[in-house]
């Protein structure tokens, strides 16, 4: 059997890092992650998988990543916005926080007009991403 440490992963971590953007170092390191937890879990393996909580520095997304846009950057952007279907839209978008893939995936069931209400849900169109039904 292959023994795998804590000093291996790290230093395929600090090897990727000269290489490559933190980003892409966390989006590698998430995958042997994985496979590595699949081959544990299939093959009933007794190990501790020694990529789990692997910190990559510079990978988190910071303040300035997250940030919202201005109500006037909010307005700019409508305004550029010459077809009416693309401005309703995008004025859902902007008013539920919904994914692109939810509000274009809508089915007419899907809302309430009485209520002003819509009910973002999987259907035959798509999937979501982080639905518990």
């Amino acid at each position: 059997m292959i023994k795998l440490t804590r000093s291996q992963a790290l230093t395929y971590r600090d090897a990727l890092l000269d290489r490559v953007a933190p980003a892409s170092v966390e989006r590698y390191v998430t995958t042997v992650k994985a496979v590595i937890n699949h081959a544990i879990d299939e093959l009933g393996l007794q190990m501790n998988n020694p990529f789990n909580r692997l910190k990559v520095k510079g990978a988190a997304a910071t303040a300035r990543d997250r940030q919202s846009l201005s109500e006037t950057d909010v307005m700019a952007v409508r305004n550029m916005i010459a077809a009416e279907d693309l401005k309703a839209l995008y004025e859902a978008l902007c008013a539920t926080g919904a994914r692109l893939s939810e509000v274009c995936g809508m089915e007419c069931g899907d809302m309430n007009l009485q209520d002003r209400a819509i009910h973002i849900k999987p259907n035959s169109i798509r999937t979501l991403k982080n639905c518990w039904e």
